[in-house]
């Protein structure tokens, strides 16, 4: 099913059992709806959201699912146009997510707008999968990239895409527990960019091919992002 929470609620708590058990789903796209962002699964327009232990799907994607929002249209190629499937968009302020899973492929996971918490959650997709201009926190979450080769030989995955229109916004995305980057977009914009990472460990912590401008944080710089205040 399809479901829009509207911004004249408040306080909306939905609870599942268990992210691999519970799981809402639908098979729009950015080419049978017009648009991306009308694309959603579940769209969340309230303030103060809350949800725990469930999961949100973009259809075909979801290997082994518990209360979580998706997508279940086919998964695109790289590089497909029209072929975004977005489980889950968040145009809200203070929402949180407990233990959910978020099942897509290209832009699984909507940050549209306002102050995001996310804690103990499955984030699964291939292309910007977690994208927007909110800011948000992404606390001892697993992220899963389901990227294929891409047969013309360019990019075939990136995690995140954050949209900040200005310098001086106060948005971003913050992973604790999350390392690795791949440089995409305008290279105009890359004076701008912070990137930072602060005792990655395993695969994805190879530092050799890094982009030139991450940075190995200190505990005293990290400080600030490693609280819930953060949000």
């Amino acid at each position: 099913e399809k479901v829009v929470t509207n911004a004249n609620k408040s306080n909306l708590i939905i609870q599942g059992h268990g992210f691999k058990n519970t799981t809402i789903s639908w098979n729009d796209t950015a080419n049978s709806t017009g648009a991306t962002s009308t694309s959603s699964t579940i769209a969340i327009f309230e303030p103060n959201f809350i949800a725990y232990n469930i999961s949100f799907q973009f259809k075909d994607v979801c290997l082994g699912c518990n209360l979580k929002p998706k997508n279940t249209a086919p998964q695109p190629l790289p590089g497909d146009v029209g072929g975004q499937g977005v489980a889950l968009r968040i145009s809200s302020d203070r929402a949180a997510f407990y233990g959910c899973g978020f099942y897509g492929a290209q832009d699984t996971l909507t940050n549209d707008r306002g102050r995001h918490y996310f804690k103990d959650c499955f984030i699964q997709g291939s292309i910007d999968f977690t994208f927007g201009e909110a800011r948000s926190l992404y606390e001892d979450c697993t992220i899963n990239s389901i990227a294929k080769d891409n047969p013309s030989g360019g990019v075939s995955g990136s995690i995140e895409a954050h949209g900040r229109q200005a310098k001086d916004e106060k948005t971003a995305l913050a992973g604790l527990e999350a390392c690795g980057l791949a440089e995409l977009g305008e290279s105009i914009r890359l004076s701008t960019v912070f990137f930072g990472e602060y005792e990655c460990t395993g695969p994805g912590a190879n530092y050799t091919n890094m982009v030139s401008y991450a940075r190995q944080l200190k505990h005293y710089e990290v400080t600030p992002y490693l609280d819930i205040s953060y949000t």
